[in-house]
């Protein structure tokens, strides 16, 4: 005699694959929100109460696509399967034993079909009744007194989620009858582009733990950590993976160990130089990049293996210390769009970053989108050839020629007979100390202008914020020329004191002693009709 069975399965079982989890009550939430978005819900409710027994009973409802007979059975109660579409959050089909085996009962309302179960057994009703979308409830093993507990769980997990700004598609969630915040506006003070993924976050000082909200299509996953006892502060945001459900374990509650290193590695990197990201040092653009004027001085090798060894014909150059290559890849379509031939030669960017969330306080942080639409309004090209033409009038004075500057003509040759010259420094090129000095714009938060100090073989480069210039104020060249003035001193002194003071009134004394403003000015508008 033949008889088939199957394997029994108790609910003992079930309950230990709670075990498995950092945060098994965080998982419930996740799991009921994920599979209510992938039904295409537009809402999702969830209820606590406590019942007869003393236990928390947690309804979860949605207006989504609902089951069919097959789906509910051979699909959301079998262990592993999975058939959700391309695109969905989910898919491992893993969690079945947390949602419903490894409790007291649950039942299950999907159509005209009813499930009501306890561990692995379950009996299937067909009845009149049709209900739109799916109600399910479970009964829980946490007593009633951890209602509140799980009602607080409920409201910090929404309010890390942020599907709606991730794809696009809006689901309200409410608890008790009450919509619940999400973090679709949410802003952060830093935002940056990594080999995981798009990372936000803000620093948190006095302390050495960083946390992370780990997201997939704006799904909080889980929360990893990160400690450094060797910083004064630690950062706490969010990061989207970029590879999906792909790079996290079967109960998508961790990293995969390989990960997991990455992971630490990108944090710890950002924990260590969150000076650089704060000021900026993250991200540089060179634009229609041309040696042109060298000194005779300057090591042509240096230059080849530096930012001129990019071809003429190359409009942007990218250049990121703290970022892996890969990084700015997601960058390079969008900034090709620039319209880079309305710029003067060598003209930099320097930006704190392009981020995909902007800062609370600032308009600084900006997307590649605007960073392009900001580039290519006729405005920010007038202005650069402006900056550009009170920076090398400014830089051609006599005290600046005396203390470090040197100009070189187009051949390579020094100008050193200014008479001769007529004090034209078109088609020139500045010196500071043996070292170029470039013109550029900067988009750093509560940043009018920058002096950067050069690093390796970088040239000197002095930027201004064309952000400040909101879009109702006329073109002010001598506010431009006040900013000049200021930045240019730097090139002397870096730190604002009574040293730096005295450097600027010089170079004003100086311009003053050859020209008046009003040949400055007219020098900055004649660069700007020019171009």
């Amino acid at each position: 005699m033949t008889e088939t069975r199957q394997v029994q399965v108790p609910r003992s079982y079930f309950e230990k694959a709670r075990s498995e989890y950092a945060d098994w009550r965080w998982a419930v939430i996740r799991e009921f929100i994920q599979n209510s978005y992938d039904a295409q819900a537009t809402q999702i409710d969830f209820r606590l109460t406590g019942n007869a027994a003393g236990r928390v009973e947690l309804q979860v409802d949605d207006d989504g696509v609902g089951m069919d007979q097959d789906t509910l059975l051979n699909v959301l109660l079998c262990m592993g399967g999975s058939k959700k579409p391309d695109g969905s959050i989910g898919g491992f089909g893993y969690a079945k034993a947390i949602l419903f085996f490894a409790h007291h009962s649950y039942s299950i309302r999907t159509g005209s079909l009813r499930i009501d179960g306890s561990g692995g057994e379950y009996r299937l009703t067909v009845k009149p009744a049709n209900i739109i979308g799916t109600q399910i409830m479970v009964e829980l093993g946490d007593e009633a007194v951890l209602l509140d507990a799980w009602r607080e769980r409920i409201k910090i997990y929404v309010a890390s989620c942020f599907m709606e700004y991730a794809t696009g598609r809006p689901v309200t969630i409410s608890l008790d009858e009450q919509a619940l915040p999400q973090n679709n506006d949410g802003t952060y003070s830093f935002a940056v582009q990594t080999p995981l993924g798009s990372m936000w976050y803000d620093e948190v000082p006095d302390s050495s733990r960083s946390a992370f909200v780990v997201s997939v299509a704006g799904l909080p996953m889980f929360v990893e950590s990160f400690y450094s006892d060797a910083n004064q502060s630690a950062l706490s945001g969010g990061l989207e993976l970029e590879a999906g459900s792909a790079v996290l374990t079967a109960n998508r509650d961790g990293f995969t160990s390989a990960v997991r290193e990455q992971f630490s590695k990108v944090v710890g990197g950002l924990v260590q130089n969150q000076s650089a990201v704060r000021y900026g040092q993250a991200l540089d653009l060179a634009i229609n990049f041309d040696c042109g004027a060298r000194s005779p001085a300057e090591n042509p090798s240096a230059v080849a293996d530096s930012e001129s060894s990019v071809e003429s014909s190359t409009p942007l150059l990218l250049v990121c210390q703290e970022a892996e290559p890969d990084a700015l890849a997601g960058y390079a379509a969008a900034l090709g769009r620039i319209t880079h031939e309305r710029y003067p030669s060598n003209f930099h960017l320097k930006i704190e970053s392009l981020s995909v969330r902007r800062s609370a306080t600032s308009r600084a942080y900006i997307t590649a989108p605007v960073l392009v639409a900001a580039m290519n309004k006729q405005r920010s090209a007038k202005l650069a050839h402006s900056w550009l033409a009170a920076l090398m009038t400014i830089l051609c004075c006599d005290w600046a020629l005396a203390n470090g500057v040197e100009f070189y003509d187009g051949q390579g040759m020094l100008i050193d007979d200014w008479e001769c010259n007529g004090s034209v420094v078109a088609d020139s090129q500045a010196y500071f100390r043996g070292r170029r000095v470039d013109a550029g714009f900067c988009f750093i938060a509560n940043t009018g202008g920058l002096c950067s100090t050069p690093v390796g073989d970088q040239s000197h480069r002095i930027y201004i914020n064309p952000l400040l210039l909101t879009a109702e104020a006329a073109f002010r060249a001598g506010d431009t020329l006040d900013l000049a003035y200021h930045e240019a001193a730097h090139l002397w002194e870096q730190h604002h004191g009574e040293a730096f003071c005295g450097v600027e009134g010089k170079l004003r004394q100086s311009i003053r002693r050859w020209l008046s403003e009003r040949e400055v000015l007219s020098r900055m508008v004649s660069a700007v009709q020019n171009c």
